[in-house]
């Protein structure tokens, strides 16, 4: 599938560094990790707090926040990730969990693949569920 290139996107490819696009994709592409982007864009030997703090800055531009919101939904479309078929997919990878006793692989596998789809925020979330499955009990001949 091919993306439209938007007037807008356009605009902020002419107007925004060569490094905070990288960073923007990279941002995407790392599943949302703005120190690990920062670093890959501007160097390994830049230091971890420096980079946070960096990262943390350019995600607070208008132009880099909006780009950033571009290449979301471009990801989104190109993938057809929505909140519905996250759920179609949390719902059947759970139940191969429970089949496989596989909890946190699935789980991890969920979160990953929301991340893409901006579906899962840890920091946005305010409410745990915790699921508790029984372990099946077979009984000997009584």
């Amino acid at each position: 599938m091919i993306m439209k290139t938007t007037t807008r996107q356009k605009e902020l490819e002419k107007t925004m560094k060569k490094e905070h696009l990288a960073f923007c994709r990279e941002y995407v592409l790392s599943g949302k990790n703005g120190k690990q982007s920062y670093i890959k864009v501007y160097g390994n030997k830049i230091k971890d707090s420096t980079a946070e703090v960096n990262a943390s800055t350019l995600l607070r531009n208008t132009k880099v926040a909006e780009y950033l919101g571009i290449l979301k939904e471009e990801v989104k479309e190109k993938y057809n990730i929505s909140v519905e078929t996250q759920l179609k997919k949390t719902a059947e990878i759970l139940e191969l969990s429970k089949q496989a006793k596989e909890f946190r692989t699935a789980l991890a596998c969920v979160q990953e693949e929301s991340k893409l789809g901006d579906v899962y925020s840890p920091e946005k979330t305010e409410n745990t569920t915790k699921i508790v499955w029984e372990e099946e009990k077979t009984y000997a001949d009584e």
